[in-house]
């Protein structure tokens, strides 16, 4: 049985090209954003816990200015 693209009106047959994404969907190159299949997924809480990840971290800088 070949897959198909998980959209509810299209029923492409994928190739290499197709595209999993985060809400654990395959869909076809014409569905693969998230506008285009009402993702459900929450990309601004994984992005936001990322980047405090990386704000909390110290910056260390050179003790010796202009050095190469």
């Amino acid at each position: 049985m070949k897959k198909r693209c998980d959209f509810l009106d299209c029923k492409k047959v994928l190739l290499l090209s197709s595209i999993t994404c985060k809400c654990t969907k395959t869909f076809c190159s014409t569905h693969r954003s998230s506008y285009d299949h009402s993702c459900n997924y929450d990309y601004k809480n994984e992005h936001t816990s990322t980047l405090m990840k990386y704000m909390s971290s110290a910056v260390i800088t050179d003790k010796v200015a202009g050095r190469i």
